[in-house]
């Protein structure tokens, strides 16, 4: 399953960046996220892991996050591995102009486990894409109200 989201955000490409790789931010847009550990690597690297800590109505959740290509603040993909699933994310910040830039993210899901998975991967693209569009729109909004008080 594959598709992509993108949001404007008013705020110059390094302002974006800083607060998007910055994951002491990751609570104020990710909906139940509690803590990123960094388990391997230097961060920010080719190859560096880290393991993101969420409570989804009640529920703990782990991702594994992999680094698979870096080069900020142009692009940072990812390889997050979940027990029920795995998915890269390409992520590319664009600058419009001096005060607006474009994030885009393309998600790939390259792996269901198990049947009910299967079906919610072949049958649920529209939540999936929703809940993704829904930080990144959380995001923008953290971000531009972040600058406003600064």
């Amino acid at each position: 399953m594959k598709f992509t989201c993108l949001t404007e955000i008013y705020l110059a490409r390094e302002q974006v960046v800083a607060l998007w790789k910055d994951t002491n931010n990751l609570k104020h847009w990710q909906n139940g996220f509690n803590r990123y550990e960094h388990i391997a690597g230097n961060k920010l690297t080719v190859g560096s892991k880290g393991i993101m800590h969420y409570n989804l109505k009640g529920k703990p959740m782990e991702l594994e996050e992999t680094i698979i290509e870096i080069n900020l603040p142009e692009l940072m993909e990812g390889e997050y591995v979940h027990e029920h699933m795995t998915n890269r994310m390409r992520n590319t910040f664009v600058a419009i102009d001096d005060n607006t830039t474009i994030w885009k993210a393309e998600i790939h899901y390259t792996q269901f486990n198990g049947f009910k998975m299967k079906m919610l991967g072949l049958l649920g693209k529209k939540i999936f894409k929703a809940q993704t569009q829904k930080w990144l729109d959380n995001f923008k909004a953290f971000a531009e109200k972040k600058a406003n008080k600064n």
